[in-house]
């Protein structure tokens, strides 16, 4: 009687395991099988074949460089003049603006609050400058992105594709890849129908 209990015992076991193996494998097989409609692309091949996107590019980080320089170097001048100014009152290391204008002579608190508007001019020139590239950028780069991102999302409905995988982004994490799923071409080829109408 015990010999049986211990023998269904253990057929119970190995039915549970087996049937839990099932669902594993059923599940990975089906991950399988849904990773076959995925594709991948070369977003940046995808973003160098639209016409004047890296001139733009180019142009836009030009000048990102150019004001950050100017800014950067407007502020070290800046510094060493307010340096020079308050070098004989040697100012406390917590001392309010206040504190070390009352006490400078006349012209130097003049000298000082002129220092502190060419400051306030330089920060407004910063905030300048940064609407400026951020206006080139929503006008002149991310049309071209909406444009990328619609095409992709276009060829994936069409083609009924799950989602599509930037390889920029996986590449690290990528031991192997079925070149057959990389659909860049494609997504460039639409593009240029598109802008042949």
């Amino acid at each position: 009687m015990n010999r049986n209990k211990k023998m269904n015992r253990s057929t119970m076991r190995n039915s549970t395991f087996f049937l839990f193996s099932s669902i594993i494998l059923l599940s990975i097989s089906t991950s399988i099988a849904n990773a076959q409609n995925y594709g991948y692309i070369h977003r940046d091949s995808i973003l160098k074949s639209i016409p004047n996107y890296i001139p733009k590019l180019q142009t836009l980080s030009s000048d990102q460089k150019k004001y950050a320089s100017e800014v950067k170097q407007g502020m070290e001048d800046l510094q060493k003049k307010v340096s020079e100014l308050l070098k004989p009152y040697q100012p406390a290391k917590n001392e309010t603006i206040a504190g070390i204008k009352s006490r400078m002579n006349g012209m130097d608190t003049i000298k000082f609050n002129m220092l502190l508007d060419e400051e306030k001019t330089l920060k407004k020139k910063e905030e300048s400058y940064n609407y400026m590239l951020n206006f080139t950028y929503n006008n002149e780069i991310q049309p071209i992105i909406d444009k990328v991102n619609d095409a992709i999302s276009n060829y994936a409905k069409k083609n009924k594709l799950d989602g599509i995988y930037i390889l920029e982004n996986i590449s690290p994490s990528l031991a192997y890849i079925n070149e057959k799923r990389i659909i860049t071409q494609a997504i460039i080829d639409s593009l240029k129908k598109q802008e042949n109408g």
